[in-house]
C-alpha cells in the first residue's frame, strides 16, 4: 500500500491526519487505527509529512458559522472573478466542468435522477443562480430546483461527438449551473454525464460528487453536510475573515515586491488583444519511477519536482531567470468544508529565480521551502493579490502569469487518456484554454500522464 492509498483509506474511515514539523497527529474514532495501520503510518512517515505539508493551509481558529436563511447571499472572491469572466462572454463554455463515467451496474434512469437530486439537495451550490443587486452580484438559492436527467439514445460511433455537443453555455442568471443526463449507445454502453459551471464546482468537488453518487446508488444515507458554500462566502465577507488573512496580505506584499517579470514564450504569431478561449493539447505518458527517485533526499513532492522541471524548461525557452507561474490550490480553510461542493480553488502565484550555476538538488530544495511557505498563506485571494500590486491589466493577458502548473492524483482527476502508452503522443484540437500554457500532470501510480494545453 502506497502512502496515498493509505491516506485515502484513512480519509474514508474518518481519520484525520495533521503535521507539525516532523510529527504526525492522528484523530480518529476508537478502533480505526489498528497496530497494523499505525505501523504503516510509521513506514510512510516522511512521504505523509511531505504530502500533508503540500496540502496544508492555515485553518481559522474562528468557526465558520452557519448563516441565517436570507433571500440572497454575497459571492466569494473566486465567484466574483468567475461571474465577471462569465459576463465578458456569456456564450463561452471555457468554464464548463463536464464529467463522464460509464455505468457498470444496471441502474435505471429514474434511479440516477433520484440519486443526483439527493446530491443537489445536500449541496446548495448546485441549486444556486446569480443576479445583480444594486450593481453588486449576489447568489440566490432555489430550494425548489429539481435536476432533470436527459436520456438520449445514440450510435456508439457518435459517442465522442455527442459528448462535445452536450457542453453548452449556462445562463447563470436564470437557472442553477448544473445539467445531467444518460447516453445509451446501440452496443449497450451507458454513460452518465454531469456538467457544472466552474462558479459552483472545482476539481475536488467533482471527486466529492462522484464519490457520493457511487455511495448513494447502494446506500440511501450519507453523513449530513454541516456547512454549505453560502456559509463560506458569508464568512469570507466578514470582519473575522479580514483578521484571518491580515498576516497573509503582508506575506504576499513581500513575496512579490519589486519588478514583476513578463514571460514571452516563443510563438508562431504576434500576440493580439483578443482573449483566447480555444487552443489545443498534447498528451503523453512517462514512467513514474525516475521522477520519484530523483533527489529523494530533498523531501520534495511530485508537484514540487514538476514546478522545478517546468520552470527550467520555461527558462531555457525564454531566457528569463525570474519567472512567475500559477498553481491552482484547493484552499478550503476549515475541515468542515472538505466534503462541500463549491468553488474553493485559489490561484497561487509562484515566483522563482534561476541561477544557471546552482546544482539541481539545491534548486529543488529552494523550490520546496518557498512552496511550503506559499501554501501557509494560500487562503489570501488571488484577486486581492492583484489588486494590492496595482497591476496594469493588459487585454489578452492574465494578471501576473500566463503559465499554470498543476498536478493531480488519479482519484482527484481523470483524463480521457488513461490507456495512453509510454512513448505515445496524442494531439487534440479545439480545446478550451485560459492561459498560454497549462501543464497538467496526473499520477496514475504506474505512470505519469502529462497534458499540455496551449
Amino acid at each position: 500500500m502506497t502512502a496515498k492509498e493509505l491516506l485515502k483509506k484513512l480519509d474514508i474511515d474518518g481519520a484525520e491526519l495533521t503535521t507539525d514539523g516532523e510529527n504526525i497527529k492522528v484523530i480518529s474514532q476508537k478502533g480505526v487505527i489498528t497496530k497494523d495501520t499505525l505501523q504503516k503510518i510509521k513506514d510512510h512517515k516522511h512521504e505523509i509529512i511531505s504530502y500533508l505539508q503540500e496540502k496544508k493551509i492555515e485553518v481559522t481558529n474562528e468557526d465558520i458559522l452557519k448563516t441565517e436563511k436570507k433571500e440572497y447571499y454575497p459571492l466569494s472572491s473566486t465567484q466574483r472573478r468567475l461571474y465577471y469572466l462569465y459576463n465578458l462572454n456569456p456564450e463561452s463554455t471555457t468554464y464548463n466542468m463536464p464529467q463522464f463515467f460509464d455505468l457498470i451496474e444496471d441502474i435505471s434512469v429514474s434511479k440516477i435522477e433520484e440519486v443526483l437530486n439527493k446530491i443537489v439537495r445536500r449541496h446548495e451550490s448546485l441549486s444556486t443562480y446569480y443576479r445583480l443587486l444594486d450593481k453588486e452580484p449576489v447568489q440566490v438559492i432555489d430550494s425548489k430546483f429539481i435536476l432533470k436527467v436527459e436520456e438520449k439514445n445514440i450510435k456508439a460511433v457518435d459517442l465522442e461527438k455527442t459528448k462535445n455537443d452536450l457542453i453548452r453555455p449556462f445562463n447563470l442568471t436564470q437557472a442553477p449551473p448544473v445539467r445531467a443526463g444518460v447516453l445509451l449507445t446501440n452496443n449497450g454502453k451507458r454513460v452518465v454525464w454531469i456538467d457544472i459551471h466552474h462558479i459552483a464546482c472545482d476539481g475536488v468537488s467533482q471527486s466529492i460528487l462522484f464519490e457520493e453518487f457511487t455511495r448513494l446508488v447502494s446506500n440511501p444515507d450519507l453523513n449530513p453536510v454541516k456547512l454549505q458554500y453560502k456559509d463560506y462566502s458569508n464568512w469570507q465577507n466578514s470582519e473575522n475573515y479580514q483578521s484571518f488573512i491580515a498576516k497573509q496580505r503582508k506575506y504576499w506584499s513581500g513575496r512579490l515586491k519589486g519588478e514583476l517579470p513578463v514571460t514571452e514564450l516563443p510563438a508562431d504569431f504576434v500576440r493580439n488583444n483578443d482573449s483566447y478561449s480555444v487552443g489545443a493539447s498534447a498528451t503523453f505518458a512517462l514512467p513514474v519511477d525516475p521522477l520519484v527517485r530523483c533527489c529523494e533526499d530533498s523531501k520534495a513532492t511530485l508537484h514540487m519536482k514538476c514546478i522545478a522541471i517546468f520552470n527550467i524548461l520555461i527558462w531555457k525557452l525564454t531566457g528569463n531567470d525570474t519567472l512567475i507561474t500559477g498553481t491552482p490550490i484547493d484552499a478550503r480553510p476549515h475541515t468542515l468544508l472538505n466534503k462541500v461542493i463549491g468553488m474553493f480553488v485559489n490561484m497561487l502565484p509562484y515566483r522563482v529565480s534561476i541561477d544557471k550555476d546552482m546544482e539541481f538538488n539545491k534548486f529543488l530544495i529552494s523550490i520546496r521551502n518557498n512552496f511550503i511557505n506559499d501554501l501557509k498563506n494560500c487562503e489570501f485571494p488571488f484577486e486581492e493579490i492583484v489588486k494590492g500590486l496595482n497591476i496594469n491589466r493588459e487585454v489578452g493577458r492574465n494578471p501576473l502569469f500566463d503559465i499554470v502548473i498543476s498536478t493531480y492524483n488519479r482519484s482527484d482527476y481523470s483524463l480521457e487518456t488513461e490507456n495512453i502508452e509510454i512513448g505515445d503522443i496524442n494531439f487534440k484540437e479545439n480545446v478550451p484554454v485560459k492561459f498560454d500554457i497549462v501543464f497538467k500532470v496526473v499520477d496514475q501510480q504506474d505512470k505519469l500522464i502529462f497534458s499540455l494545453d496551449y
